[in-house]
């Protein structure tokens, strides 16, 4: 149940001989079991702070803290869904969900119960057996969370995962990830597996990149609007309401989002 925190984190690269900034200066503290949406114009370094915090991006200035530990590239208790899908056409439903646990050489009896109960979740067993040239956009997005959230993090990063899909199969999505973590917000307790040893799943935390307005204002806890060069968060917006029934058909929910396009007005595109 780690909090998460930046401490004046930048990162560089280079292109085309010169030194690019793509984040300068960002703090941020994220809470176990918050959920953090992070939206902002193009090219503000969206994916770049979310990868800087998978631990796949080593950051140039600062530090990293994961419930107090400096993070030292990439760690277990993490997943990372993307937009892409990141599925093998050569492996079934199950054996895509399966990856991450055959690849920590967890036990078969385990990766059998864990992907089988979060297959059955999202409504995936029937198509255990297809491949996913067989699968519609939707299902092969269930896939991927099936194979992040068959690892029991602690910490769920997601970056754009849905915005290739149709409105309502990305509303049904997102309906799926709020209920997977208001359930784990409610039912957060640590495991105690035979020999006495706790083990995941506790509360999640997410952090979601978004280009979308409502879906930040739907699954964002809290919201982190980010700025562009370099790339920094210019402010926080609270959102109590969030996780309320139909909260996408309140008040309050509008007014989330009519806040957020004030922040993201005078012409700066969202994406």
């Amino acid at each position: 149940m780690p909090d998460v925190d930046l401490l004046n984190v930048g990162v560089d690269y280079e292109h085309l001989g010169r030194t690019v900034t793509a984040l300068d200066g960002v703090d941020l503290h994220v809470p176990a079991g918050d959920a953090l949406a992070i939206i902002g114009p193009s090219g503000c370094g969206k994916s770049t702070l979310l990868y800087t915090l998978s631990g796949l991006i080593k950051p140039t200035r600062g530090s990293i803290r994961i419930d107090g530990d400096e993070l030292q590239g990439q760690r277990l208790q993490t997943a990372l869904i993307l937009q892409d899908y990141g599925l093998f056409q050569w492996n079934t439903v199950f054996d895509n969900a399966a990856l991450g646990l055959r690849v920590r050489h967890i036990p078969k009896g385990q990766i059998k119960e864990r992907v089988g109960k979060i297959l059955k979740r999202l409504g995936l067993w029937e198509m255990r057996d297809r491949y996913p040239g067989q699968l519609s956009g939707g299902q092969r997005q269930r896939v991927a969370i099936a194979r992040s959230l068959s690892l029991e993090p602690d910490l769920l990063l997601m970056d754009e995962p849905f915005s290739s899909l149709d409105a309502l199969t990305r509303e049904e999505l997102q309906n799926t990830v709020l209920d997977i973590w208001l359930e784990r917000k409610t039912n957060g307790k640590v495991k105690v597996d035979g020999n006495g040893n706790g083990h995941l799943p506790g509360t999640l935390t997410v952090v979601l990149v978004t280009h979308s307005i409502e879906e930040a204002a739907f699954l964002g806890r809290r919201i982190a609007v980010m700025g562009i060069n370099p790339g920094r968060i210019t402010s926080m917006v609270d959102n109590e309401e969030m996780g309320e029934a139909d909260y996408r058909n309140t008040p309050g929910f509008y007014d989330h989002c009519a806040k957020l396009r004030g922040m993201l007005k005078d012409g700066v595109r969202v994406g």
